[in-house]
């Protein structure tokens, strides 16, 4: 789950680096878990982006399709998929999930292909909100981890005051010449 939890931050456009991009991912997270990924999310809009996002995480969406099926007692993947709301209405076979697996390019049936990547692509990225989520609301996250997040984000912002300052010091000696 990490690498595609590392893919949809990445494809929801934030840099795992930035502190105060952290920040807001985690209310990001927290919208997504709250009222679903559909709502308009930066990179999980179009159906190019979908469509991209479900070729390049492929494996990684499928394994856990796969693993959640099991676990929440679908006979498999395709009974699980027809429950998903957005997908409701479609007409899926066996066939269809086969073809968006393992077919590159236009296939007779692409608009139904077209809705299933789009479908696990929001998937993927709601799971992921989800768990990291539950994690950010959990009581027990280690004192050490927040403590070291907020000094990263003490610095950072001192960091950039110390910048503005001296921006401000320099435009105002250039001002005064």
């Amino acid at each position: 789950m990490a690498k595609l939890a590392k893919n949809v931050i990445k494809q929801l456009g934030y840099d795992k680096n930035k502190t105060l991009e952290l920040l807001e991912l985690s209310d990001e997270f927290k919208n997504i878990s709250n009222y679903g990924i559909n709502g308009g999310y930066g990179g999980f809009i179009y159906y190019s982006d979908t469509a991209k996002f479900f070729d390049d995480n492929k494996d990684l969406i499928l394994e856990l399709l796969n693993n959640q099926a099991q676990d929440f007692g679908y006979k498999n993947e395709l009974e699980m998929l027809e429950n998903f709301n957005c997908l409701k209405g479609e007409t899926i076979t066996l066939k269809d999930i086969n073809e968006i697996c393992n077919f590159k390019g236009e296939s007779e049936n692409n608009f139904t292909h077209t809705n299933i990547k789009n479908a696990l692509s929001w998937y993927a990225g709601e799971e992921v909100a989800h768990n990291a989520n539950n994690i950010l609301e959990n009581k027990d996250i280690d004192k050490k981890y927040l403590d070291s997040a907020s000094n990263k984000l003490n610095n950072y912002i001192n960091n950039a005051i110390k910048n503005i300052k001296k921006e401000n010091k320099q435009e105002n000696t250039r001002n005064n010449r």
